[in-house]
């Protein structure tokens, strides 16, 4: 099988997909490689189409004029972005940077559009992936203008943590800082509270969730 379709097969919007669907797709298919701190998209670029990312990670942001930074979302293998500026016809609404040696795989809107009008079950798909991905940024934003930067982090390591209650920050906690609004000096201090109240404990990136009532009880407030 091409390696360009079992790239695609990676990612839940195309996993389930017939390999004759993906066949006429992978051809547009352009894959790159990006260095670290790569800009891929900027805010007001013509969404010609849309990216999977096959390995590494990037951040969604936007940026104020003076400089200031506000992180939306990190994604990694097998997520992508893009798709709704695409299809909506308008520029990406933000910029996309990469967090570390990331290699893309860019769809082109054409064989996507195309398979959309063929295909309905795959046009649900769609549409489901994209409300999942608006309720997620409607949590981050209820998140950033109502709670305190210790829930926003117990609502992050809430939803983050795998079954056992641990879990690996996927960036630095400079970055995760941006995601949640604060500083980094913030971010350490709540990590420290959270950690003397016993709800947590650290070590370098790796955080265990000893108390998941406690985060709850403060996600909640």
């Amino acid at each position: 099988m091409d390696d360009k379709i079992l790239e695609l097969r990676a990612s839940p919007m195309f996993r389930h997909l017939s390999s004759d669907v993906l066949a006429r797709i992978a051809p547009e298919v352009i894959r790159r490689v990006y260095c670290k701190g790569q800009i891929i998209v900027q805010q007001g670029e013509p969404a010609l189409g849309f990216y999977l990312v096959l390995f590494g990670r990037v951040k969604i942001r936007v940026s104020s004029g003076s400089g200031k930074e506000q992180v939306l979302h990190f994604y990694g293998p097998g997520d992508s972005f893009g798709e709704a500026a695409m299809l909506g016809g308008n520029g990406y609404p933000v910029d996309v940077v990469t967090l570390e040696r990331t290699r893309l795989a860019f769809v082109p809107a054409r064989p996507f559009e195309q398979e959309l009008v063929g295909d309905p079950e795959f046009g649900r798909k769609v549409m489901r992936s994209m409300a999942k991905r608006l309720a997620e940024f409607a949590h981050i934003i209820e998140d950033l203008s109502i709670r305190e930067v210790k829930a926003r982090l117990a609502c992050y390591l809430l939803r983050e943590r795998a079954r056992d209650d641990q879990l690996d920050l996927p960036v630095s906690k400079g970055e995760l800082a941006h995601l949640l609004g604060t500083t980094a000096e913030s971010l350490s201090r709540s990590l420290r509270a959270l950690s003397d109240q016993g709800a947590i404990a650290v070590d370098g990136r790796h955080i265990s969730l000893l108390n998941a009532d406690a985060l709850m009880d403060l996600a909640d407030e």
